[in-house]
């Protein structure tokens, strides 16, 4: 045993980077320094593992200059990152530990459940090879296996979750400064280039990324400047304006959260040291200052940042979230999959000024506003009818700070797909919350210059204006800014329809149910998780099979580390084995010889989790496919017959709004024209002018829209 203590220090441990890259406040790092005399730095470019959800053009260079940043700290502390190429990180992993002869590789868990169930078969694999595996909690303030409700149950609603977080006995750990210094790495290991390695897709997909960096500052200086921008400048009015898009006092922290530049515990711990200050300031004024306001601020910025964590919490917990509804009986809704809509969308031309400014800053800046991302999301979800994954996919591939999370929450909110949510009937009032966002229009007036000779009642919703005031403004609804792409009035309609679709669904379903009712003590047990535990069902390129894994493995996962505690740093380890698999901050030592015992308990942990994941008084298999299947049928055929009709209607508004077009005067000057030709013939300004010429307008009207429909939708 002295032996092997002594020949310990000497042992090479693999430290894998992922969404955490930083070297303060990293508890893998600190870990492993611990562990063992050599770390190797590395970070696996695997972007086939994510599926459908590979990064988009935006988060690939916010990535790949996070990694240059990260590289040249690790250089400055004599270091180097080794960056590999991989189909499959735990390949590329396995390679490197026959390279370098590691006994363990260490890494920060990750929520998501594609993460989930890709660490898994990683922790597996790499113990079969002989490597130890160890994950450390780097992205949150509490792991969501330590907030529970009285039953042990997770909470459903964001306020109950937030008051559990305000309640928890044990304050996150005060963040850890960086090393001092580091293990050189072998100048042998090969390393690929970051600037050979193919980030992007194509050539013009980098290309296009070009005007990013005279935007933002990736890397942990950046990130670090920018909080303490925020905190000294902006913090301060954030209860007060954090609502506005004109005047923006957002922290505009999340691309560096998401990749790990910066830690949630750093931010937090800086939040509140800034609110001491502002507190003692204000005791010293005799209650003076502003001290009421700057705690509001201080909590409402908290409470943006418990978003984040509750969208982790809910991942974890429900790993189905980022492809169907929470609300299981909302999978019925009759989308509207008009793919000329979304593009429309996409691009920004809806004819509703601040969706279509929203949509032009994301494709310039890669960035909106949180309310902006909600607006839009409502007006294609309820205004367009469109699927919300549609959306969701758009904001992944265009947001520098794309998470699947945090993403997948917020399109479940604007859907209705939540407990706590707006019902998915009820639709909000485009123009009236523009007027509220952006009061002087100012952001519309940034981002859509064609409107910005308009009065600023009327910036919002230009169909309101009067001709006049489209003259002098210089604007030609339908020319050189489009019509509104569908009415309020239409939106509600085709919503009230949809709504009345899913509640007859969904009595049809509870007249099933009712019917092929199973015993009470499985009933019970099938419904015990509703609406967020349903059976899992294959929906689109994630198997039934990946959710129960991705279920079983978090079920492991909470097993692992139900005794965790959060408040103390990692403990000095006289070898690899001293920590148990995935113990955060440290535990008591494993027993010498342990490392194939781990493998088999984990292993048959995780069977345990599957085999409990379906309950002891569960339908069986065949039965549960059988009535998936039989629903999933009835919802095709509702779905399918709801499509044609609301193609049949919409193709009945468009040709009643061109009819309508067609009998408006095109522009200002042909109108002065006819005003003048009027005149010479000795008409007054109320008479029809010649038929002739009102046909000659009429047609030069539809050609101009025939026109611009063409270059939006590329027919």
């Amino acid at each position: 045993m002295q032996q092997q203590a002594e020949r310990a220090p000497e042992q090479t441990v693999l430290l894998l980077f992922r969404k955490d890259l930083r070297l303060d406040d990293n508890p893998a790092l600190l870990a492993a320094l611990q562990a063992a005399k050599h770390v190797v730095p590395v970070f696996i470019w695997s972007p086939e593992e994510e599926g459908q959800f590979q990064p988009g053009r935006c988060s690939r260079w916010w990535l790949k200059q996070s990694l240059a940043a990260l590289s040249a700290q690790l250089a400055a502390l004599g270091s180097r990152l080794i960056i590999r190429r991989g189909q499959a990180c735990v390949e590329a992993l396995l390679q490197l530990v026959r390279e370098t002869g590691a006994a363990a590789v260490f890494f920060n868990h990750l929520f998501d459940p594609i993460s989930l169930v890709r660490d898994h078969d990683m922790k597996q694999q790499l113990t079969e090879a002989g490597a130890v595996c160890r994950s450390y909690n780097a992205d949150l303030l509490y792991e969501p296996w330590t907030v529970l409700d009285s039953n042990g149950e997770p909470f459903t609603t964001f306020m109950s979750f937030w008051q559990q977080l305000q309640a928890m006995p044990q304050q996150p750990p005060v963040p850890w400064p960086p090393p001092a210094a580091l293990p050189a790495v072998d100048p042998d290991l090969h390393s690929d280039n970051l600037d050979v390695l193919p980030f992007f897709a194509s050539r013009e997909q980098e290309q296009a990324t070009g005007q990013l960096s005279s935007k933002w500052s990736p890397g942990c200086e950046g990130g670090a400047a920018r909080m303490e921008e925020f905190i000294q400048q902006q913090l301060q009015h954030f209860s007060h304006r954090k609502a506005n898009v004109d005047r923006c006092v957002c922290s505009r922290l999340s691309p560096w959260i998401r990749v790990g530049s910066i830690s949630m515990r750093r931010i937090y711990h800086r939040v509140l040291t800034k609110q001491a200050e502002w507190a003692a300031a204000a005791a010293a004024a005799g209650g003076g200052g502003g001290g009421d306001d700057h705690a509001s601020s201080c909590r409402d910025f908290m409470q943006q940042l418990a978003y984040r964590e509750y969208s982790r919490y809910l991942s974890f917990h429900f790993p189905f979230m980022h492809e169907r509804p929470l609300l299981s009986h909302l999978r019925c809704v009759p989308w509207n999959l008009d793919q000329h809509a979304f593009k429309a969308w996409k691009m920004g031309m809806t004819g509703y000024p601040l969706i279509d400014a929203a949509m032009k800053q994301l494709w310039s800046t890669g960035w909106m506003h949180n309310r902006l991302r909600v607006v839009c999301g409502v007006f294609a979800v309820k205004y367009l009818l469109l699927p919300w994954q549609w959306g969701l996919k758009h904001y992944w591939d265009q947001l520098l700070d794309a998470d699947l999370e945090s993403d997948a929450l917020g399109w479940q909110y604007v859907s209705g797909c939540m407990v706590d949510a707006p019902p998915f009937g009820q639709l909000m009032d485009i123009p009236a919350e523009a007027a509220s966002f952006d009061p002087d229009g100012e952001f519309v007036r940034r981002w859509l210059p064609v409107l910005a000779r308009l009065p600023t009642q009327h910036v919002h919703a230009p169909w309101t204006a009067p001709q006049e005031v489209l003259d002098a403004a210089d604007m030609e609804l339908g020319f050189n800014y489009p019509f509104p792409i569908v009415t309020q009035e239409d939106a509600a309609a085709r919503l009230a329809s949809a709504a009345a679709v899913i509640e007859a669904s969904l009595q049809q379903l509870d007249q099933q149910q009712e019917q092929q009712a199973p015993p009470l003590q499985q009933q019970q047990q099938l419904v015990s998780r509703q609406p967020y535990r349903p059976s899992t069902e294959p929906v689109q390129s994630y198997s039934r099979a990946h959710h129960t894994a991705a279920a079983a493995a978090a079920e492991h996962m909470r097993q692992q580390h139900s005794n965790v505690k959060l408040d103390s740093p990692p403990h000095q380890q006289p070898g690899i084995g001293a920590a148990g698999d995935g113990e955060a901050f440290g535990a008591g030592a494993a027993p010498a010889g342990a490392a194939d015992t781990a493998a088999e308990v984990q292993l048959s942990g995780i069977q345990a989790a599957a085999a409990a994941a379906a309950g002891p008084g569960a339908l069986g298999q065949q039965q549960q496919d059988g009535l998936w299947q039989q629903q999933a049928l009835q919802n095709d055929v509702h779905l399918r017959q709801r499509q044609q009709q609301h193609r049949h209607q919409q193709l009945q508004q468009r040709l009643w709004h061109q009819q309508q077009r067609q009998h408006r005067p095109s522009s200002h000057k042909r109108r002065r024209q006819g005003s003048q030709e009027q005149h010479h013939r000795g008409g007054g300004p109320g008479l029809a002018g010649d038929g002739q010429q009102q046909q000659q307008q009429e047609w030069e009207q539809q050609q101009r829209q025939q026109a611009w429909m063409s270059q939006l939708f590329g027919q």
